[in-house]
């Protein structure tokens, strides 16, 4: 079984994200390609993601559905909200052509405390309606206690397969807030492994 010191490194590379099951089974053929491609369909340029949850330690050979988790460090420009909204909105126009992609849900916002679910027909128009307000995307990034959360369902080989992924944004004004606010997330899932680990002793 791997240490919990290898382990904190593999997460604390945000550029291997399924290294985790690599170093616990030294055989990369564990997670099939194919959901590895969704893995990176489902990530931001520039924010790569890393598994989370109960299966990135135990029960990885029979998961037939994963949790991700992705920093998002941006500054709050009109321009790189734009392009985050553009991203996401790529995202549902391929799934939504694609015999193989299904979003059932996405959240980004919150109203009246509770989180604002988009449709296709919500991305594209750019804008929820809640009330008599419409509430633009790039506002909704802006949003105190704001979560965003994109859950997948990939069809391949007549198999169903959960893949979620949850965006942590982080508003920044320079790359020195962004590596202080990735070292405190880096600590976060040092305990969390840490935690998983003694589960299974």
């Amino acid at each position: 079984m791997a240490t919990y010191d290898q382990l904190q490194i593999i997460c604390m590379n945000f550029k291997k994200s399924v290294s985790i099951i690599i170093m616990l089974k030294q055989e990369p053929e564990y997670i099939d390609s194919n959901i590895e491609k969704v893995f990176h369909f489902l990530e931001l340029k520039g924010h790569h993601s890393f598994l989370i949850g109960s299966h990135k330690i135990r029960n990885i050979l029979y998961a037939n559905d994963y949790d991700l988790n992705a920093d998002v460090g941006v500054t709050d420009s009109v321009a790189v909200l734009h392009s985050i909204y553009k991203e996401f909105l790529s995202m549902f126009k391929k799934a939504f052509v694609s015999p193989d992609y299904y979003i059932l849900d996405f959240k980004c916002g919150i109203y009246e405390g509770e989180p604002i679910r988009w449709s296709y027909q919500d991305m594209v128009r750019g804008s929820v309606k809640r009330g008599v307000k419409a509430i633009t995307f790039e506002e909704c990034l802006l949003m105190d206690d704001n979560t965003i959360k994109l859950d997948l369902c990939y069809l391949h080989n007549d198999v169903f397969t959960d893949i979620n992924c949850l965006y942590n944004l982080f508003i920044v004004k320079n790359k020195q807030e962004l590596t202080k606010a990735k070292a405190l997330e880096e600590k976060k899932i040092g305990q969390s492994l840490r935690d998983e680990i003694k589960e299974l002793e």
